[in-house]
C-alpha cells in the first residue's frame, strides 16, 4: 500500500515532468518560428510600447520584454531604436496600402486617383494607432528632428513620388508643375487629417473629407463630377 508521502512525491515528480515537457514544447515552437514571424512579433510589441510611452521613454529592453524575446534578438532584426521606429511607421502606413495599390493607381482615372488618396487618408483617420504615431512624430520632432525626417522620407515623400509620377503620365490634364499639384493634393489631405483629428477640429468646425476630395478632383479635371463616380 502506497503511503501518502509516496503518492505526494510521485505527483510532484510527474508535475515537474509535465512542466518540463511544456517548456520543451514551447522552446521547440519558438525555435521553429521564422525570422519574419519573429520580426513581426517585435514590431507588434514595439507599436504597443512606443505608442503608450512615447519615443523618449521607450527602451529596447522594454520592447524586448513586451515581445518576450531577449534584447539581442531585436538587434538581429533592427540596427537601433530609430530603425525599429521606422518599421512601426511602415507598418501603420505604407504596409496598409495593399499589394495592388500601385496597379490601382496606374489604372485609375484622375478623379479615381483622388478618391484612392481620399480612401487611404480616411482609413488613417479611423486608425487610433496611426493617430497616436503622428502625435509622437509631431510632438517630439523638436527634440528629435530625425523622427520628423524619418516620417517624411518613409511616408510623405513616397506618396508624393507616386502622385507626381501619376500626373506626369497624364498630359491631358495640362499640368505644368506636377510637383506643385502633388503638394496641393497630398498637403490638402494631410492638413484635413491633422486639423480634424489631432487639433480636434471635428468638434468645432467639422468637415467632410469627401467634400475636400470632390473639390480637388474638380480642380484637377476641370469638369463637374458625376455622382456615380464618387
Amino acid at each position: 500500500m502506497t503511503s501518502a508521502s509516496g503518492r505526494s512525491k510521485k505527483q510532484s515528480t510527474e508535475g515537474r515532468g509535465a512542466v518540463a515537457a511544456l517548456r520543451e514544447a514551447a522552446d521547440a515552437s519558438r525555435a521553429a518560428e521564422s525570422p519574419r514571424s519573429k520580426r513581426t512579433q517585435i514590431v507588434k510589441a514595439a507599436i504597443k510600447v512606443f505608442l503608450e510611452q512615447g519615443y523618449t521613454a521607450t527602451t529596447l529592453q522594454r520592447v524586448a520584454e513586451e515581445a518576450r524575446v531577449i534584447r539581442a534578438t531585436i538587434y538581429s532584426h533592427f540596427a537601433d531604436k530609430n530603425e525599429l521606429f521606422k518599421a512601426i511607421i511602415e507598418e501603420l502606413t505604407i504596409n496598409q496600402l495593399g499589394e495592388d495599390f500601385q496597379q490601382r493607381i496606374a489604372a485609375a482615372s484622375p478623379r479615381e486617383f483622388v478618391y484612392l488618396m481620399r480612401d487611404f487618408v480616411q482609413s488613417r483617420k479611423q486608425n487610433k494607432q496611426y493617430l497616436a504615431l503622428l502625435r509622437i512624430v509631431i510632438g517630439e520632432s523638436e527634440r528629435f528632428p530625425d523622427l520628423a525626417r524619418l516620417y517624411f522620407k518613409t511616408v510623405y515623400s513616397q506618396g508624393m513620388v507616386v502622385a507626381e509620377r501619376y500626373f506626369e503620365q497624364h498630359p491631358e490634364l495640362g499640368v505644368e508643375h506636377s510637383q506643385s499639384l502633388t503638394a496641393v493634393v497630398c498637403g490638402s489631405m494631410m492638413a484635413h487629417l491633422i486639423q480634424q483629428e489631432l487639433l480636434r477640429g471635428k468638434e468645432l468646425v467639422p468637415m467632410d473629407l469627401n467634400a475636400v476630395a470632390d473639390t480637388i478632383a474638380d480642380l484637377i479635371t476641370r469638369e463637374p463630377r458625376s455622382t456615380c463616380e464618387k
